[in-house]
């Protein structure tokens, strides 16, 4: 065996090898499912590249890796044309088996030279539009890779995992125009399948991030602790501290206390997030402190969250507090001075002030619903109304 095919075989080893390790040690990281079928895909495409098989995954390769980038954006509900990237591969490979099972053998190879052509200008359209894609998300987003990138190799600076995995997808589609050009040798250039390994390698590495919105060099090194989703992140994120304990010294145990307190008692994360909706919220004036209307009142609405429902009306507060919406509108504007709607205002804004500072990179349309608007312009312009800055300008303020 030339030493060149062993290089060859490489990227498909690399594929082989996160497609186990994410079966067996990393099904909980949120985008386990996109990127498992992007690493079979492609390692199905490099170990059979002349089979009637690289019509499908081939061509599949690209939306794939669209779709994962989708999905660490956070875009989880991608538009209908997206979905009609499948299209192309399935008619392809349909095509192909149809050849291959009708066309007699004395034309089966001139029709096999078409077919082949039509699969690499396929290919190229694909990578011409992926490349399109890229540019445009990193200009729209104002997305700086190639500059972040040194500060987070270099300085120790943060980096969005979007940036990163740009980054590496972007080299690896330079390295895959080496292995998947029918004009290129890879006896010419054998050190190219050994450099799409190590992007392979690095983007599934990377990948088990998740959707974490940024991460550090250092956060890298201990990725496969976040391999988490979010009903098991307190089980997880308590195991890893745990296991930890008995290995730190004296010195670190004390670091770690003076930042977060020494032994948190039992319900201070709902100690805490009640703080936090107090901040904004307006005392109870004097003579209703202690009356059971308003108890349930804060208890449903302001405790249990019942205000980050959009469109929510007196009607439906008066049904679940067993009562009529006017006693409702009257126990506000009495215990709070002032109306419903402007209370219900307040505690939304209080709320998108943390959800902004732990969702920095979410669209306007999500902060929007996740917040309680309805739409992203009332949202901005009730943030704006109260805290006298825009929610962009907001975050800027608080990175800085």
């Amino acid at each position: 065996m030339h030493w060149v095919d062993i290089l060859g075989f490489l990227p498909t080893g690399a594929c082989l090898f996160w497609i186990v390790f994410y079966c067996l040690g990393a099904s909980k990281t949120s985008s386990f499912y996109i990127t498992v079928t992007l690493l079979i895909c492609l390692g199905a495409y490099l170990l059979a590249p002349k089979h009637v098989l690289a019509l499908f995954t081939g061509p599949s390769l690209i939306p794939l890796m669209m779709h994962y980038l989708d999905r660490i954006r956070l875009d989880e509900n991608p538009p209908f044309y997206k979905i009609l990237w499948v299209v192309i591969p399935t008619a392809l490979f349909t095509m192909g088996v149809i050849q291959i099972r009708f066309t007699p053998p004395a034309e089966l190879e001139a029709q096999k030279a078409v077919l082949r052509s039509v699969y690499h200008i396929v290919l190229m359209v694909e990578l011409a539009l992926f490349i399109s894609y890229l540019v445009f998300h990193m200009v729209r987003k104002k997305y700086r890779p190639w500059k972040n990138l040194f500060g987070f190799l270099f300085k120790h600076q943060s980096i969005t995992l979007v940036e990163l995995q740009y980054c590496i997808l972007s080299l690896c589609t330079i390295f895959f125009l080496f292995i998947a050009l029918p004009a290129l040798d890879p006896y010419e250039i054998p050190i190219a399948p050994a450099l799409f390994a190590t992007c392979v390698f690095l983007f599934a590495y990377v990948a088990l991030a998740g959707t974490r919105q940024r991460v550090t060099l250092k956060e890298l090194g201990n990725l496969i602790r976040y391999n988490y989703s979010k009903k098991n992140k307190g089980e997880i994120i308590e195991s890893t501290i745990m296991s930890l304990l008995p290995e730190a010294d004296t010195l670190s145990l004390i670091r770690i206390r003076d930042r977060i307190g020494d032994q948190l008692p039992t319900g201070a994360k709902e100690a805490y997030e009640e703080s936090l909706n107090d901040q904004r919220v307006p005392s109870v004036t004097d003579g209703w402190h202690n009356n059971p209307l308003l108890e349930s009142f804060q208890k449903e609405v302001i405790k249990k969250k019942m205000f980050l429902k959009p469109g929510l009306s007196l009607q439906e507060v008066a049904d679940v507090l067993g009562t009529n919406k006017t006693y409702v509108s009257k126990l506000v504007n009495n215990a709070y001075s002032m109306g419903f709607p402007e209370l219900l205002n307040i505690l939304r804004i209080d709320y998108a002030e943390q959800y902004l500072q732990s969702h920095q990179d979410a669209k306007q349309t999500e902060m929007a619903q996740a917040c309680g608007f309805i739409s992203a312009s009332s949202f901005n312009s009730v943030f704006k109304k109260i805290t006298g800055q825009t929610p962009k300008l907001w975050i800027a303020s608080r990175s800085k």
